[in-house]
């Protein structure tokens, strides 16, 4: 039966948590943001950026058509230590029709 009660009042402590830090830190964030907003102002158009996507993070060069990928409905990106390589594949992907 204790243990039942310590079960019980460990599921109490976790509600009671969660529906006291969930809105605080929602509260926080909105602060947050609207102090960007005072700071910066209102987004006026999406930042344009100009830099040539020849490496990754991880400093490995990368191969890309990207004004062709841009149109892809699919990507296949092929990943090695040394390189990455980004294509279109072929032929679209095949569907398989359920047997009925």
């Amino acid at each position: 039966m204790a243990q039942e009660s310590h079960a019980v009042s460990n599921i109490v402590w976790l509600l009671v948590s969660a529906l006291v830090l969930l809105p605080v830190v929602t509260l926080y964030w909105v602060l947050h943001n609207r102090g960007i907003y005072a700071r910066k102002g209102p987004r006026l158009q999406v930042q344009v950026f100009e830099k040539a996507y020849t490496h990754d993070w991880t400093g490995r060069p990368v191969h890309a058509a990207f004004d062709q990928l841009r149109q892809a409905p699919r990507i296949i990106i092929h990943s090695s230590p040394d390189e990455k390589h980004f294509h279109v594949p072929v032929s679209p992907p095949q569907l398989h029709a359920e047997a009925a």
